[in-house]
């Protein structure tokens, strides 16, 4: 693992934030993720990428676990801390230019929307439908970064 410094965290709910660290040169493709620890602790939690591939930084989306090793840890992250960092990981990824014509069906509960966030930074003109899946109305995170007539919620 590397140490990335944290940019910000910013949060969405109570239990749910965006923490935003220095790329420090780090090349991925959309739909993939990293390892996160905190503090150099031998616990790591993995994170599907919510930044898109052309941003001057990674993100990851965090829902805290209530008695979770990582992400408790991870939201009480300031500005200038360290966190580690290891990866790219991941098969989720697709090059849409193969596919021009296509329409995409993304379809995610909570968190899981990281990928498709990641997906639509990246590619802008991309033809896709969400589908989202939220217990809770304030839990619809960053949907104003998708087009909304595009989102089922």
């Amino acid at each position: 693992m590397k140490n990335h410094k944290v940019i910000a965290t910013r949060h969405l709910t109570e239990s749910t934030f965006v923490v935003r660290f220095e790329r420090n040169n780090i090349k991925f493709q959309a739909g993939q993720f990293v390892l996160l620890n905190y503090n150099g602790l031998v616990d790591h939690r993995e994170y599907s990428v919510y930044s898109g591939e052309n941003d001057d930084y990674l993100e990851v989306l965090v829902r805290e676990v209530e008695g979770g090793k990582v992400s408790g840890k991870l939201k009480q992250l300031k500005e200038g801390n360290k966190i580690g960092v290891a990866g790219l990981f991941g098969f989720f990824r697709f090059d849409p230019q193969k596919f021009s014509s296509q329409k995409f069906m993304f379809i995610a509960t909570g968190t899981g929307i990281s990928s498709f966030h990641s997906f639509v930074r990246t590619f802008p003109g991309l033809d896709y439908q969400l589908i989202h899946g939220i217990r809770f109305g304030n839990e619809t995170y960053d949907h104003l970064d998708f087009e909304k007539k595009k989102v089922t919620v």
